[in-house]
């Protein structure tokens, strides 16, 4: 929405027929416009170029303001996070009365992803994983935008258990960290030897989760 800006960019006068004529302008750069644009999060991981269509406010041959839409090419670094802002000089309003013209803002949002989420640069995946991984330790392999990574869960591990990888996340100077979130998954007993297998466990002598609840 640009009816305030625009008694900012060209004055009153700017919405009627002649205040611009010859000696009457003053030089004034043109203001920065914002636009947002959406990413995958594969793209922001490897870098990209995107075409963006942007409206830009302009004065016609009467000296009224009007529209007009051109399409833009951004070039995503990689590494590019939620949030940062790339700045495209010369694409924002027009300047008045030869001056430059303003900046074009635009602002970098990650699309929703269904299997990572991501902080600033770090890149989090939760990887299910069976009781006897979690108490016996194991090695499991882990997706990335980047790469396919070999992790080693600890013996012991539990649920909500946070495995770093340093400088695997997002690229850039530093680079972010990638978090695998360990999640401890049950499998149904739907035999009888799965069954008689938890009794047996079950009898064995193992702390009790819910030692001192009992009065």
């Amino acid at each position: 929405d640009f009816s305030d800006f625009f008694e900012t960019l060209f004055g009153r006068e700017g919405r009627m027929r002649g205040g611009f004529g010859a000696g009457q302008q003053a030089q004034r750069r043109g203001e920065d416009m914002q636009a947002e644009l959406s990413l995958l999060l594969e793209e922001a991981w490897q870098g990209c170029e995107q075409i963006l269509q942007v409206r830009v406010p302009e004065l016609d041959e009467r000296g009224l303001i009007a529209y007009r839409t051109k399409k833009l090419k951004v070039k995503v670094p990689a590494g590019t996070t939620a949030g940062s802002v790339l700045r495209i000089k010369g694409q924002g309003a027009p300047g008045m009365g030869g001056a430059a013209a303003g900046d074009l803002l635009v602002r970098i949002q990650l699309a929703a992803h269904p299997l990572y989420t991501v902080e600033g640069k770090d890149v989090s995946l939760v990887a299910a994983i069976l009781p006897w991984e979690a108490a016996l330790g194991c090695k499991i392999t882990v997706p990335s935008p980047g790469k396919r990574t070999r992790v080693s869960v600890p013996a012991g591990s539990q649920t909500g258990q946070k495995l770093r990888l340093g400088g695997l996340g997002l690229p850039g100077s530093p680079a972010g960290d990638f978090y695998v979130v360990l999640k401890v998954v049950m499998p149904e007993a739907i035999s009888d030897k799965a069954r008689e297998l938890y009794r047996q466990l079950g009898e064995e002598a193992v702390p009790n989760p819910r030692a001192g609840w009992e009065d």
